[in-house]
């Protein structure tokens, strides 16, 4: 990959210009521009009249048609300034230096070289970015171009919270940039037009040139320490390093931190000079401002994997966070709802490793997320139930915010099965959360602490101090740890807490151990193994039979490379509905496209072919009600005649109650015997009336009195 500068039709006119004019030649007439240059003069005159508007030239119209216009330059030291500047380079260094490492990538069409130095008179090595270069003509177009764009091309990306929107939406407008330029540099080459289009796509609606730096996956966390100070970088395998990269004023590192907070519904001003953030990357951003950093305004932005980490990548040797075996015991811990705390220090991947054990969570649970900055993300099979909740700094004009408390409050009247919170900081935010264990919920959590036996002091001392009682509600506690030496990240230990009644106690499952970066068993589970013998009815033998196909999988997964979160989201689908399906397939070593057609193939077939294309949930209605339409008609005759006569046997009944009382009376009528008046007639006294009306007159009464 080579790093070539930028040049286009307007460099080469303001070269030709600044060449030409002098003082015997004071200015350059279009005519002769457009045959030294061999560009027709139709062409070069678009590009005068934005050079004009930008007071970089003066182009003068004769009052005869027939001569030729003439130009001059007014402004020969304009020049368009960046948000960051790239302040000298490793050349100007004299004495020894190192090449450490070298790598390129590109960053939305543009080309970009990192240099690591080692020089003996630094503390640490230096970052060295080598871009294209652009000159002022090409800067003259590109401003004439984003004023033309923001008013006739507003952009929604602030808004959007799914990843993969963010990218499509990105996509869109740089393909919508590449059309613009085209139509200004139609005869340039395809590179060097989706060159200019990211160029321009970073200083519209990204944070400028720091987009380069933010687009090394090599980078975990970006430090701007205010305008004097060059931007400091956290690099995985070299740790801090300078760079030449500096912003230009204090006032730009405050710009750059209003337009985050805006696009992330966050504020920083007088009154709120500490914000939390994030980019709609996803990246994680904490930002201040004078007084509150005295020597200046900072950014710093924590960088997250563009693909969220998943279960397989952190078994593969590269990574190799932690053993299949402990994967396995922490996918049983999910499956069956137990609670976890994740701890650890500062960069430790504590919320990698939450987001990384939320895929192990079935998909026909409900699952609400409270976070101070979306940085979960989990599979695209549990988003149909999952409610994700951000809180919201005070406002200075309402003076409101949301808090976390709020959104953990909130999430309780949710009826959800899940409850994943970002981070544990504060006394009211710990009690909310162990009423909620309390109440039957499952929840994960985060917090700061380099141990199990600090998590304990932490949450039974103040200033959080939960009573002993409530912390039996947890379950299982992991510790991550980050090696600061060798950046090497591994899970610590795994601790299951021993509720005894007055008393609390750990014990210790799996411990990992340094000298030999290996993962040993201390201890046998007890109240996992317990807890689920006793409410689920699963034996030890049947859990250890568990545990090792869960294995089986996993080695399965690592073998295959199946590192997509969506992936994995569908291999759990999977198992979750017919487990056997996949532990054989997994054992067999098919591929999972192979174990998927297995899945549908023993999947009942229902038939749709009548039922129109409706959303998932009422096409699954549809479908059910067909079943049980089709499972009525297959009653036999024999059933039906029986339900039949069931339904009419009560009313045959009626009827021969009320017939009951006129058969009576036509058979007291047919043997011409006397008949009670007191009971027929209710005491009437017309005896002279004739049988025919006395038999009459008795039935129309008892067929009022049974009505």
């Amino acid at each position: 990959m080579t790093i070539n500068n930028i040049i286009t039709l307007p460099d080469k006119i303001l070269t030709y210009i600044q060449e030409k004019v002098n003082p015997e030649n004071k200015y350059v007439t279009l005519k002769n521009m457009s045959l030294d240059l061999g560009v027709p003069e139709n062409t070069i005159e678009p590009f005068l009249e934005l050079l004009e508007k930008q007071g970089i030239i003066e182009v003068t119209y004769p009052f005869n048609i027939f001569k030729s216009p003439k130009i001059k330059i007014i402004n020969s030291e304009w020049d368009y300034k960046d948000i960051a500047l790239i302040k000298g380079k490793i050349s100007d260094y004299t004495g020894s230096k190192e090449l450490e490492e070298e790598y390129e990538y590109s960053c939305d069409g543009l080309n970009v070289k990192i240099m690591i130095w080692s020089l003996p008179k630094e503390d640490v090595n230096i970052y060295e970015l080598i871009s294209p270069e652009i000159g002022k003509g090409t800067k003259a177009m590109l401003i004439s171009i984003m004023d033309e764009l923001t008013r006739n091309m507003p952009i929604y990306i602030d808004d959007s919270n799914d990843p993969k929107k963010v990218v499509e939406i990105k996509e869109k407008y740089i393909l919508k940039l590449i059309e613009v330029i085209k139509k200004w540099l139609p005869d340039d080459k395809d590179e060097l037009i989706a060159s200019l289009a990211g160029i321009l796509f970073h200083k519209m609606y990204g944070l400028d040139t720091v987009e380069l730096v933010l687009g090394d996956d090599f980078l975990e966390e970006v430090a701007i320490n205010g305008a004097v100070e060059p931007i400091s970088i956290y690099h995985k395998k070299y740790g801090w390093l300078k760079s030449f990269l500096y912003l230009t004023s204090e006032s730009e590192i405050f710009n750059l931190s209003s337009q985050i907070g805006r696009k992330s519904g966050r504020q920083i001003n007088a009154s709120t000079p500490i914000m939390d953030a994030r980019l709609v990357t996803g990246d994680r951003v904490a930002s201040t401002i004078y007084p509150i950093s005295s020597r200046g305004n900072t950014i710093t932005i924590r960088k997250f994997a563009k693909k969220p980490w998943t279960i397989t990548q952190f078994l593969n040797d590269k990574i190799n966070l932690f053993s299949e075996e402990i994967a396995a015991f922490l996918w049983l811990c999910i499956q069956y709802e137990f609670n976890i705390i994740i701890a650890g220090g500062t960069a430790s991947g504590k919320t990698s490793m939450l987001n990384v054990l939320t895929s192990f969570i079935q998909p026909k649970n409900r699952i609400l997320s409270a976070e101070d900055t979306r940085e979960l993300s989990l599979p695209e099979n549990l988003y149909w139930n999952w409610v994700p909740l951000v809180s919201k700094n005070e406002n200075t004009d309402s003076k409101k915010g949301v808090s976390m408390l709020d959104l953990i409050v909130a999430s309780l009247r949710m009826r959800p099965d899940r409850i994943i919170v970002g981070e544990i900081r504060r006394k009211d935010q710990a009690q909310a959360l162990f009423e909620a264990m309390h109440t039957g919920h499952c929840v994960y959590s985060t917090m700061h602490a380099d141990t199990a036996s600090q998590v304990q002091k932490r949450l039974l001392e103040p200033p959080i101090q939960i009573p002993k009682t409530e912390l039996g509600s947890l379950h299982l506690i992991i510790i991550q740890f980050r090696d600061r030496k060798t950046g090497k990240r591994r899970t610590r230990e795994i601790v299951e807490i021993i509720d005894e009644g007055k008393d609390i106690s750990l014990n210790y499952l799996y411990r990992w151990h340094p000298r030999s970066d290996t993962f040993e068993k201390v201890n046998a589970s007890r109240r996992i193994y317990e807890d689920l013998s006793l409410h689920a009815g699963i034996t030890p033998n049947e859990i250890e039979a568990d545990l090792l196909n869960k294995k089986a999988i996993l080695h399965w997964m690592v073998d295959n490379n199946y590192e997509d979160i969506d992936q994995i989201g569908e291999i759990m689908r999977v198992y979750y509905k017919d487990p056997n399906i996949l532990i054989n397939g997994a054992k067999e070593n098919l591929s999972f496209d192979e174990v998927k057609k297995r899945f549908d193939s023993m999947t009942p077939n229902t038939s749709t072919e009548n039922i129109p294309d409706l959303p998932e949930i009422e096409k699954t209605e549809a479908i059910n009600s067909k079943e049980e339409e089709n499972n009525h008609i297959k009653h036999t005759e024999e059933d039906i005649t029986k339900t039949k006569t069931a339904q009419k046997k009560p009313i045959l009944n009626k009827i021969k109650n009320k017939i009951k009382p006129l058969i009576k009376i036509l058979y007291v009528f047919k043997n011409n015997t006397k008949v009670n008046n007191s009971l027929l007639l209710k005491k009437s006294t017309n005896t002279k009336n004739s049988k025919k009306n006395f038999l009459l007159k008795a039935f129309k009464r008892n067929i009022n009195e049974n009505r």
